[in-house]
């Protein structure tokens, strides 16, 4: 997890120019800034204003990684977390962008603007690969004629390995909607069986199911381990949308490299959530 800096920083804007006995002391004198025992270089070095000590709140600021933002309608200095755009998304009159905090090779927490609405999810994560930035989709994921607000986060990734995180979001409000979770969903429908050199099989709805694995015969007759016991599924998942419907995309193993086919879950909104209704074995062409 992210490690929250506490710093306190009292900061004093003023507007004049020094004279006199102020800056004849402060020439004498220079002061120096160091941030956590380091030396900060600025052009507009800190000053000693009647037994005050003046610094430049820009170069402070960035050098504690934060961001000064100037409003000159209202006459506001704003100090704010340095964030990245991670994503912008446009459909029609609508537009959403989200914005990540960089850390520990990462991006941990969300800022995320839906057209003029602002929310902050600052337990969110997402991997800092560019390739695996958060997907944003505008769909009518529940048929009522609305779109509504699909946001997947990649939260883990590596050779046969990877995970999301999917949020949906009513867009007119931007309050979220549940989602049934996959696992829970998958736990409840599906059970494994036995890999054999015959095949694998699994149970879904209580319906056996025979899949041919394609493991050699050759691997099963040396005994050496390289097969699963039982079909095995949830070290790589993904989401997918198609024709307004989202899905739940798990491949079933059975060996550490052997996939032939993948388990799809198929969500639909009832009783004010999306929940799993229906799951099926789909094989790889």
């Amino acid at each position: 997890m992210k490690k929250n800096k506490k710093l306190t920083l009292i900061l004093t804007l003023t507007t004049g120019i020094l004279v006199g006995t102020a800056a004849t002391v402060f020439a004498q004198n220079p002061i120096t800034l160091l941030v956590n025992g380091s030396k900060i270089g600025s052009k507009e070095a800190p000053s000693l204003v009647n037994g005050r000590v003046m610094v430049p709140i820009r170069t402070t600021a960035e050098a504690l990684g934060k961001e000064v933002q100037w409003n000159a309608q209202k006459s506001e200095v704003n100090i704010v977390d340095r964030e990245d755009l991670l994503t912008e998304y446009v459909k029609g009159t609508q537009k959403v962008k989200i914005w990540g905090e960089k850390s520990d090779g990462g991006y941990w927490g969300m800022r995320i603007t839906l057209g003029e609405i602002t929310r902050n999810f600052p337990f969110w994560y997402n991997v800092g690969n560019p390739s695996y930035a958060p997907q944003v989709y505008l769909q009518d994921l529940n048929q009522d004629g609305k779109d509504e607000l699909l946001i997947i986060l990649t939260t883990g990734y590596g050779t046969g390995f990877k995970e999301e995180k999917a949020y949906i979001f009513d867009s007119g409000d931007f309050s979220e909607i549940p989602l049934e979770d996959w696992q829970t969903y998958t736990l409840k429908h599906v059970v494994p069986g036995k890999v054999t050199k015959e095949g694998a099989s699994i149970q879904i709805d209580h319906k056996e199911l025979a899949i041919p694995h394609g493991i050699p015969e050759e691997d099963f007759k040396s005994g050496k381990p390289y097969w699963y016991e039982s079909p095995a599924y949830g070290q790589y998942f993904r989401y997918e949308v198609r024709n307004d419907k989202l899905y739940a995309i798990i491949p079933l193993w059975f060996s550490p490299a052997l996939s032939s086919g993948q388990l799809e879950i198929e969500y639909s909104y009832k009783d004010k959530f999306f929940q799993g209704d229906g799951i099926k074995y789909v094989e790889s062409e």
